[in-house]
């Protein structure tokens, strides 16, 4: 397992990653970036746009980051 980390831009808000790379949190209605990290691999953002009651659900490959 690689040892992800997720933060929500402008988002004061804690997310927890399992170690199968699985993560969920709640947040308000609207457009949000998501920036996912690892040691040793290349960050990546991603976006997504939420309505009332709506899941976002999409799939993250984490690159090593090259010499």
């Amino acid at each position: 397992p690689i040892a992800a980390k997720v933060r929500i831009a402008n988002l004061p808000v804690k997310v927890e990653v399992q170690a199968d790379g699985r993560f969920a949190t709640e947040v308000p209605t609207g457009r949000w970036s998501l920036v996912i990290s690892a040691p040793g691999h290349v960050t990546q953002t991603k976006t997504v746009e939420v309505d009332g009651g709506d899941q976002a659900l999409f799939h993250c490959d984490l690159q090593p980051v090259r010499p």
